[in-house]
């Protein structure tokens, strides 16, 4: 009877999550970094791959890192930089209007993706969107096409500015969305901009210049550790969230943080951990406990033991090495994890997975 029990109890939490609280249990991939930073990731900036995480595949609201979806979909669609659009506040408006527009104030495109991508602004997402032969509905839909095209098996959309605590994915998916965000030239440059300033083409009420600087002030100072594009959220469901490109090792590495709580101090953790990974020496970078992971669809749990994946058999065998199912991760087929220089985790398809 135990034995069926456990069985039962195996197939529910794989199949359906983890009982219980959520988040109450860190998992890491990787030495421990002390932070109270709910989730972070460091990823290679070539292939995607997993160097070190906290909780990395939890989905969590991530709050303004939804505008590079917004950017990448409204590039896909053709979004014209040398056009303009009129603010109409029955389409437009968006938390709190930051930038004061006015109904009949019009702005060029190109001055409404800085306004989103560099001062993380609402309301020009909502405009960027409205000036492509598509309904917000409708890019919304896109949006979330474009991550099954990327894989992101955790990731979802709402709306297209981060407003919404229902824009949701892990640390890792994060980093992959940033990583293909990367690779537009547009938003890549635009994402490395300290400031940003313009006029409006046409002003209403005479406040016509803006000028802002780039949400992450990481950029704007001159560090140890280079920030070289950025992009920044924040939701009070969602915390301060953080995604940055920079070089750790000689190597192009994409720092995610999710849910750092100080708002004073806010972004200091992903510069303390990418210091932290830079100075270890690689035999710390590769020192890692066992761990468990799953993927999408697929009932089946792995553990993970210097490089060898090995299925688990059952819920007893599972309960008997130790592990809780909190410490279940569902990654994606084509996740790499890397521990130092050794990819020990490589995609699903290159795996023996029995």
């Amino acid at each position: 009877m135990i034995r069926q029990f456990l069985v039962v109890i195996f197939s529910c939490v794989v199949f359906f999550g983890s009982a219980g609280t959520a988040y109450a249990d860190d998992v890491f991939i990787g030495p421990e970094f002390y932070t109270q930073t709910e989730s972070y990731v460091i990823l290679d900036a070539e292939d995607g791959g997993v160097l070190l995480g906290k909780n990395a595949y939890e989905a969590r609201p991530i709050a303004s890192l939804t505008k590079l979806m917004t950017a990448m979909v409204a590039i896909d669609h053709g979004f014209d930089f040398g056009d303009n659009t009129t603010y109409n506040s029955n389409k437009h408006y968006a938390y709190r209007n930051y930038m004061n527009f006015r109904n009949g104030d019009i702005i060029e495109n190109r001055d409404l993706w800085a306004s989103m991508l560099v001062g993380s602004m609402n309301v020009p997402a909502r405009m960027i969107v409205d000036s492509l032969e598509i309904s917000e509905e409708d890019f919304i839909g896109a949006m979330n096409d474009k991550v099954v095209e990327l894989g992101l098996h955790d990731m979802h959309f709402e709306d297209v500015s981060g407003l919404s605590e229902g824009n949701v994915g892990s640390a890792v998916s994060v980093g992959k969305m940033f990583k293909a965000a990367m690779e537009y030239p547009k938003i890549k440059h635009t994402a490395s901009l300290k400031s940003y300033a313009f006029d409006e083409l046409v002003t209403v009420d005479r406040r016509y210049h803006h000028q802002f600087r780039h949400t992450n002030r990481l950029l704007r100072q001159k560090l140890y550790i280079p920030v070289l594009a950025s992009k920044t959220g924040y939701l009070w469901e969602a915390g301060n969230c953080l995604a940055f490109q920079t070089v750790l090792d000689g190597e192009g590495r994409i720092v995610v943080t999710l849910n750092e709580k100080s708002w004073t101090h806010r972004h200091e953790d992903g510069n303390r951990l990418a210091r932290w990974w830079d100075d270890l020496s690689l035999a710390q970078k590769s020192r890692s406990n066992a761990f468990v992971v799953k993927y999408p669809g697929d009932p089946r749990v792995y553990e993970v033991v210097s490089g060898a994946k090995r299925w688990i058999p059952n819920a007893a065998a599972f309960l008997i090495k130790g592990y809780h199912w909190t410490d279940i991760m569902t990654i994606s087929p084509n996740d790499r994890i890397k521990l130092g220089t050794r990819t020990v985790l490589e995609v699903a398809s290159n795996v023996d997975i029995r």
